[in-house]
């Protein structure tokens, strides 16, 4: 009897658990990614680490132009794994959430200049993550063919140089330039608490916007009276 007891309470404790997990990330999401984003994309494709929430499109395939597009249609950006903590952590969801081994676009190209990588958000490429003989390293040749920048899952999150878009070359060699990609979005943290708080009512901010409203009400009220005492005078 004992030991089915126990076993009930473990399992609604590990049901607890489950459900607390569940209302904790659903909080994180609602706290760091854009709300249109939220109305249009399943919740189990966006993920969220260090404030940023990245969207995980791995039910389609585009060029990079397009993913970039699609990502820019919710104000966001192609993802920048701009450190090892976000590159190890989108290389871990896309492999171990949702099973994810070929190649994905992120945000970076050397498309205005050969060999200097440059981000979607025009910031200069610090750390990188290439595989052997891409990037930076690239041959002269075949890097003049390959200016968009792709994440392997597969291969530990190192980095490849890639076709941007479908021409004559890709068609030629049997690339295929379209794939899977990650956009990111970054939300304005104060701007948030601000208008979470507005909708909550919260007392504080309540007053405050009472305050300046006040102000704004007697600077009217006094600039009606020096106009009507600058038309006295005239008279």
């Amino acid at each position: 009897m004992q030991s089915t007891l126990g076993t009930r309470n473990m399992f609604f404790a590990a049901i607890t658990l489950l459900f607390l997990i569940s209302v904790a990330a659903e909080s994180t999401l609602q706290n760091s990614c854009p709300t249109e984003v939220l109305k249009k994309v399943n919740a189990f494709y966006l993920q969220v680490h260090d404030g940023i929430c990245f969207h995980f499109v791995t039910n389609e395939k585009r060029t990079h132009s397009d993913a970039s597009r699609e990502c820019r249609h919710y104000d966001g950006l192609l993802a920048m794994p701009k450190t090892k903590s976000i590159n190890d952590f989108l290389t871990t969801k896309a492999t171990t959430v949702y099973g994810v081994s070929d190649p994905m676009w992120i945000g970076l190209h050397d498309r205005i200049n050969e060999k200097e990588f440059v981000w979607e958000d025009n910031t200069k490429l610090v750390w990188g993550n290439f595989k052997k003989g891409n990037g930076p390293g690239n041959n002269i040749f075949q890097g003049s063919f390959e200016d968009c920048v792709v994440i392997h899952p597969s291969d530990g999150g190192l980095w490849g140089d890639d076709q941007c878009e479908r021409d004559i070359i890709s068609i030629i060699s049997g690339s295929k330039p379209k794939k899977k990609y990650i956009c990111q979005y970054t939300l304005d943290i104060v701007n948030n608490t601000v208008n979470d708080a507005i909708k909550n009512k919260d007392p504080k901010v309540k007053d405050q916007q009472d305050v300046d409203q006040q102000d704004t009400d007697q600077q009217a009220v006094d600039q009606q009276d020096v106009d009507q005492q600058d038309t006295d005078q005239q008279m």
